[in-house]
């Protein structure tokens, strides 16, 4: 018995047995996607946040935000900017070292709740 995977960009799974179709499968959920995709570094609970300081504090940890550059990825459509970023809200992040002792920098914000 001969499998043969395809992946496809719509996740098309193909097994052919002897040569015919035995099996045809869709795997097109977006929780595998959106879960596949989210690759940070860290999470934690906002403990608060201004935008207009470009501050934001992650369990305890001061981080630089600058809101015009941070990558925003999110599950839902509950949060669409960074303005509607909140205290209490849990995330994942990454973040790069500041320069020359200055606070670490956040890239990338993925909404967890």
């Amino acid at each position: 018995m001969k499998h043969l995977t395809l992946l496809f960009p719509a996740a098309l799974i193909v097994m052919l047995t002897s040569g015919q179709a035995s099996a045809i499968a869709v795997a097109n959920d977006p929780s595998r996607a959106a879960a596949a995709s989210s690759t940070y570094q860290n999470a934690g609970v906002i403990n608060s946040i201004d935008l207009g300081s470009r501050a934001i504090v992650i369990e305890g940890t001061s981080y630089l935000f600058p809101s015009t550059t941070v990558k925003l990825h999110k599950k839902t459509k509950t949060v669409t900017n960074a303005q509607q970023l909140k205290k209490g809200m849990r995330i994942g992040f990454n973040s790069k070292p500041g320069s020359a002792g200055s606070r670490a920098q956040i890239t990338d914000v993925w909404v967890l709740e």
